[in-house]
Order: C-alpha cells, then structure tokens, then sequence
C-alpha cells in the first residue's frame, strides 16, 4: 500500500498537475486513478479470460494490468471489489 500511495502521490508533483481553476478536482481523480492502477499491479498475479484483440491468453506484466485499468469496468469493478474495502478497512482501524 505504501508503494502504491507513493505513486499517487505523483498526481501532486507541479509537473504533472494542470494549471487552472478545475486542477484541485483534477489531480484528486488522478492521485484516485493512479493509486488504482498502482494497487492492481501489486494485487493482480494470475488471470483467466484476459485476452489480446486475437483471442490470445495473455500474460499477467505490469503494463497488461495497466491496459486492463483502461477499460471502464475493469476498473470500476476492481475499485469497488478490492481497493474500497481495504480503504474502508484503514478507516475502521485509525477511528
């Protein structure tokens, strides 16, 4: 969790963040967007039924994972099913 809050933590990093009155909400969806993605590449380690445009099986990379956090429900789902419960977790032991 550490590494990937660290990853996050890039979406405040001046050269990363946008200029203009919408960047606070901006970079509060990237840090969110980033830290996702960073979370499914240490999480995911096997998969079945992820395929290339083909129909090929394809490996488990860090860049797989990423192209997979590309599709809007991949994404959505590994958010609610595995990144919010262990937020929620966080919350429940600091309160």
């Amino acid at each position: 969790m550490i590494a990937a809050r660290a990853e996050a933590g890039q979406a405040y990093r001046p050269e990363h963040a946008p200029d203009g009155e919408d960047a606070p909400d901006y970079r509060r969806w990237n840090a969110a967007e980033l830290l996702v993605r960073a979370l499914a590449r240490y999480a995911i380690a096997e998969w079945e039924g992820v395929g290339s445009t083909e129909g090929e099986p394809v490996p488990v990379t860090p860049a797989n994972v990423d192209g997979l956090m590309k599709v809007w429900r991949a994404f959505d789902a590994f958010d609610r099913l595995y990144v919010m419960p262990v937020l929620a977790e966080g919350e429940e032991k600091n309160g």
